[in-house]
């Protein structure tokens, strides 16, 4: 996908996955960081959406909604975001976004011009 909010920087590749865990939702964040951390990422509060590595987000924790510091299910912008839409859209078009109804129907709410599958 083209890159999004600093745009000044190369095509990013997204995916969505589903995964089930008996993690709770802060252990897995916790736990998603470090794999970014493994894989080189250095967040830098001065460079926002800069260049990355990796970057995982949680997106869903189940039906859940969680507004906790550092931690916000669903993602707050998940539901304006074609990059995760698309993805999710492959694998869940039918699950519901607590608040914003069917990933099916938010990804037609966004603009996915640029998105293409990798083939």
């Amino acid at each position: 996908t083209p890159a999004w909010g600093n745009e000044d920087q190369p095509p990013f590749v997204n995916a969505v996955a589903a995964v089930d865990t008996t993690l709770p939702a802060d252990e897995l964040l916790q736990a998603m960081l470090a794999l970014e951390q493994r894989f080189g990422r250095v967040r830098d509060p001065s460079v926002h959406w800069g260049p990355r590595a990796l970057d995982l987000d949680l997106l869903l924790y189940g039906a859940q909604e969680l507004d906790q510091p550092g931690l916000k299910v669903p993602h707050p912008y998940m539901h304006e975001r074609a990059f995760v839409l698309v993805p999710l859209a492959e694998i869940a078009p039918d699950l519901a976004i607590p608040g914003q109804g069917r990933v099916q129907d938010a990804v037609m709410r966004v603009d996915a011009c640029g998105i293409a599958p990798l083939g």
